[in-house]
């Protein structure tokens, strides 16, 4: 059975809406209704979908907003609900770019051995994603994130993320930030041998 990454597909809706609602709650980052779904999905390289045989197994998206913005869904002084495409700022080549990993998540329902290893599965896509980018000259540079849960956590921890020490946070809330080095690209390197099949965005000019 081919497992593939893809740009997420505006008939997901429903699928990635009750599934990031199990992981982050009632409201989700893009899922508050379908326009804003699409708004968030139209964006070139930032929403993507794990999928086995048409199934949604998991899910992640990847942003750019202006330093300030990120600063304070950094320290929870707004949150990621808040966010609106009117916030983000396009990817461009040759920029240095800093970006942020907004819910990955993959399905709950799925046994525990399954889910572990399709996490695995989409943190590697996550890496060729990234590499991707890298090979189409964007230069990312820095990725942050918020874990809400200890699986979270581990993945972040996975992809070469560390743990940020922000007091403006509660407890059940961390932020990570991973730095693109030359230590970093080595392994996720490595861990695109393990990754999906990957299906590009169209990109219409």
């Amino acid at each position: 059975m081919t497992l593939i990454l893809a740009p997420t597909a505006p008939d997901e809706y429903e699928t990635l809406k009750r599934l990031s609602q199990r992981y982050f709650g009632e409201e989700c980052l893009g899922m508050e209704t379908y326009e804003a779904f699409l708004s968030f999905i139209q964006r070139p390289y930032s929403c993507w979908s794990l999928k086995q045989e048409e199934r949604i197994i998991g899910s992640f998206s990847i942003f750019r907003m202006c330093d300030t913005l990120l600063q304070d869904v950094m320290a929870c002084h707004r949150q990621e609900q808040d966010i609106t495409t009117a916030d983000l700022l396009p990817l461009e080549q040759g920029t240095p770019l800093k970006l942020y990993l907004a819910a990955g998540a993959v399905d709950d329902l799925l046994p525990a051995n399954l889910r572990l290893y399709y996490a695995g599965r989409l943190i590697a896509g996550f890496t060729s994603v990234l590499l991707t980018l890298r090979e189409q000259g964007y230069v990312v540079e820095e990725i942050y994130s918020i874990a809400v849960s200890e699986e979270g956590k581990r993945a972040g921890t996975k992809l070469g993320f560390k743990p940020l020490i922000i007091a403006s946070c509660p407890a059940s809330i961390t932020p990570m930030r991973l730095l693109v080095d030359q230590q970093q690209l080595r392994r996720w390197h490595r861990l695109r041998g393990v990754a999906p099949s990957m299906r590009l965005p169209i990109l219409i000019s």
